[in-house]
């Protein structure tokens, strides 16, 4: 039996979509399109990077690296701390299964989290951050609500369901766009 099950959508800067990134994940994901393949190069590419911060610290610094952040949730400041990465999200589990935004739901509206990893440890600590606990590190921040905006220390360029958006400007505002059913498998 075909199960339905209603999303909200995620209206960034009058953009709509389920998952918005910013940051080091962002800068990644740029520099991963440029020569874009399947999961093998994935892999490659994710290790050139950790590779970097020992070997090339201006290309690694280039990608990751953390920035002045405020976020305000429904009209109240709730974070004010340098950040590698931001993610924001109405789905609480994304496709390939991990639940990363298990409060998504709950608050009826979107959760954002924030890594704010030490300086020069953002892929690996996000990474191992995001695979094996993503709940329980000191590193990681979460907030949920159904307004939020977002003032970086450079400008707010991000993805939203992997297509990439440059800004002007640094600083971001979210709210919850339409709901949508989908089907569930």
């Amino acid at each position: 039996e075909v199960q339905i099950e209603t999303l909200n959508t995620l209206d960034v800067d009058g953009q709509l979509g389920f998952l918005y990134v910013n940051g080091s994940a962002f800068r990644f994901l740029v520099d991963f399109y440029k020569n874009r393949g399947g999961v093998v190069e994935s892999v490659i590419h994710l290790a050139k990077l950790a590779r970097f911060k020992y070997l090339n610290a201006e290309g690694y610094d280039a990608i990751a690296h953390d920035t002045p952040a405020e976020i305000w949730v429904d009209d109240k400041l709730a974070y004010v701390h340098r950040s590698a990465s931001m993610f924001v999200s109405t789905m609480p589990r994304m496709p390939w299964g991990l639940n990363i935004f298990p409060r998504a739901k709950e608050a009826d509206g979107f959760e954002c989290i924030v890594y704010h990893n030490p300086p020069r440890q953002t892929v690996t600590k996000g990474i191992i951050d995001t695979m094996i606990r993503p709940h329980g590190s000191p590193y990681r921040s979460s907030f949920c609500g159904r307004k939020m905006k977002f003032v970086l220390g450079e400008k707010a360029d991000y993805t939203l369901d992997g297509e990439v958006y440059f800004q002007v400007r640094n600083s971001m505002e979210f709210g919850l766009g339409p709901p949508l059913p989908f089907v569930r498998f």
